[in-house]
């Protein structure tokens, strides 16, 4: 179940930075863009709900990092 949930987290992180590249090498908001936003910057309730889940992933895969190296 652990493999799992961390490639499910991995692949989100993946996401994640590919859309923080398309937002820094062309203001092009990948998550904003499928959750319906329609201007850079603009929140609603689909892009926040994706963005959170990002966020735990990528906490989630930070998390597994600190506890491989301390063991």
């Amino acid at each position: 179940m652990m493999r799992k949930l961390d490639l499910v987290a991995a692949s989100v992180g993946i996401v994640g930075g590919v859309n923080w590249l398309s937002i820094g090498a062309g203001k092009y908001d990948l998550v904003g863009r499928i959750s319906g936003k329609r201007h850079f910057g603009e929140t609603n309730l689909a892009s926040r709900t994706l963005y959170g889940i990002i966020g735990g992933a990528a906490l989630w895969s930070l998390a597994r990092l600190v506890e491989r190296e301390v063991v």
